[in-house]
């Protein structure tokens, strides 16, 4: 017996390796919304924007679906920030000196110091949340989770109608989200998620 207890931890990280991370936040996500009835989002940096990969629908209907294949300014949705705060300080400075985000935010009300220090908290919380930003009538609380060993990381949110958006229910989902992305990171490795 003392022989097979490495050898059955070993098959078990092989399996739980061969379970890509978007399989593993696939899951989660189906179960999270199923519990709250909320929408769920899988969504992933490409290019300093968010790109929607997959959405999962909940039982609240919402005002407006953001579709996959969406994009949107990274650092105007939880699902950017959550990503954006994985990035280390010059990645995060980097990323706000792109031409592409100098681009976005030219005209808007938004200030780049304030931008980081929203990432800033968001990395502090280990979550984001945003309450009708870049979708009307919408709040949303998000995480993100990586795996060292492919590089890739992916946010994930509920979103729900913006009157269900009390600070009770917002610190709510965010544990709920946080749990969820822990679990996740002990499956990956990832050492920036507790």
């Amino acid at each position: 017996t003392l022989f097979r207890s490495p050898l059955i931890m070993s098959a078990s990280h092989l399996v739980n390796r061969q379970i890509s991370l978007s399989d593993h936040v696939d899951a989660a996500l189906r179960n999270l919304c199923e519990r709250t009835g909320y929408t769920g989002y899988i969504s992933i940096l490409d290019n300093q924007e968010i790109l929607v990969l997959r959405v999962i629908h909940g039982r609240q209907a919402l005002p407006i679906i953001t579709w996959p294949g969406s994009r949107s300014p990274a650092w105007g949705t939880s699902t950017g920030r959550a990503l954006l705060a994985r990035f280390s300080d010059r990645q995060l400075h980097d990323f706000f000196a792109s031409p592409q985000v100098v681009s976005q935010l030219s005209g808007t009300t938004q200030d780049v110091s304030m931008l980081a220090a929203s990432v800033a908290r968001t990395r502090d919380a280990g979550y984001a949340t945003a309450v009708n930003e870049s979708v009307a009538d919408t709040a949303s609380v998000s995480c993100a989770v990586g795996d060292p060993t492919t590089q890739e990381a992916i946010a994930f949110c509920l979103s729900f109608p913006q009157q269900l958006a009390t600070a009770e229910e917002l610190q709510r989902i965010a544990t709920l989200l946080k749990e969820a992305a822990i679990t996740i990171a002990r499956k990956t490795g990832d050492t920036q998620v507790s």
